[in-house]
């Protein structure tokens, strides 16, 4: 789908829509065009109309359900539609848990602008060029358990005071297809906090083995779910996460697809693999799946890699 340039003139601005969406009440309208918006307001209208009624009624937010989903895809927001979305969180009549703005053309200057409700729990802001993970954490509320950056240019990473600013309630963070150097994102795992359960670096090309047995060696003791498909690794990097699986009591899915492993190496990781863990994909690797299949416990789900 091709992005809509909307910019801050005429009838089908965004700013302008949005503004419509805020007095509607915005009741978990996911859109991902100017058409799907209008389409939305058109219905919230049309139920609002009383019997014998010439025009549609103005939709107020006591006539719709506090605002649960804000959703907008594939719409550019500048910063004039920044500052409607912030004034739709601002009403106390609003208690929002999701906010998602993918492929929004969002840049730091816009996302730093956001003034996220302190109720929101999930915030997914991929497929924008943000390019400095630290200035989204200066935006999130304390209440956040799950941030998605998925494909968000994220190139830097500030180490010192901006990454202790994750949320203490955050459970997830997905990093994928981002070209986050591999140090940094080492360094970002000492300062996830304790209740952190799930991470994807999917996509990453980490091709430094040394900065790969970094990030293996950092995995948080809690991980739950940990995502590192399409990233090939050395039979050292494979050692490196094996040694951190033994120490990941809790470990339920890896997902390992994709990442040119040998079979010296998935032997080495399935050697290592918790008890706990219920699933694991080793899916377009060079792996024998009988001979995979033959060294798991009976209780894993064995995604089956390639002959």
């Amino acid at each position: 789908m091709v992005t809509p340039r909307l910019d801050n003139s005429g009838s089908s601005s965004i700013h302008q829509l949005l503004a419509k969406l805020v007095q509607a009440g915005m009741r978990r309208c996911k859109a991902d065009s100017v058409d799907a918006i209008e389409a939305y307001l058109e219905r919230l209208n049309t139920r609002t109309m009383k019997p014998g009624a010439r025009e549609r009624n103005v939709v107020t937010l006591d006539q719709i359900a506090p605002l649960v989903v804000a959703a907008i895809a594939t719409l550019r927001i500048t910063l004039d539609g920044i500052a409607v979305l912030n004034r739709a969180f601002a009403s106390p009549k609003q208690r929002v848990l999701y906010v998602s703005l993918l492929c929004c053309d969002l840049d730091v200057a816009r996302v730093r602008a956001l003034r996220l409700p302190p109720t929101v729990q999930r915030l997914d802001l991929s497929g924008n060029r943000i390019a400095q993970f630290e200035q989204v954490l200066s935006v999130l509320p304390a209440s956040l358990t799950e941030l998605g950056m998925r494909s968000a240019g994220i190139t830097s990473v500030a180490i010192g005071e901006h990454t202790t600013q994750f949320p203490p309630a955050l459970k997830a963070l997905t990093l994928a297809y981002n070209p986050l150097d591999v140090q940094l994102a080492a360094a970002l795992m000492d300062c996830l906090p304790e209740s952190f359960e799930c991470l994807d670096l999917a996509g990453s090309s980490h091709k430094n083995t040394l900065a790969t047995r970094a990030v293996f060696a950092r995995l948080p003791a809690g991980l739950v779910s940990f995502k590192y498909e399409i990233n090939a690794f050395s039979l050292e990097a494979a050692e490196a996460l094996a040694l951190r699986l033994t120490c990941l009591r809790g470990l339920r899915t890896l997902q390992l697809h994709n990442c040119d492993m040998l079979p010296a190496r998935a032997a080495v990781v399935i050697a290592a693999l918790p008890d706990t863990l219920a699933e694991l994909n080793l899916n377009g690797n060079l792996v024998h799946p009988h001979g995979a299949s033959s060294a798991l416990a009976t209780e894993i789900t064995l995604v089956s890699p390639l002959c």
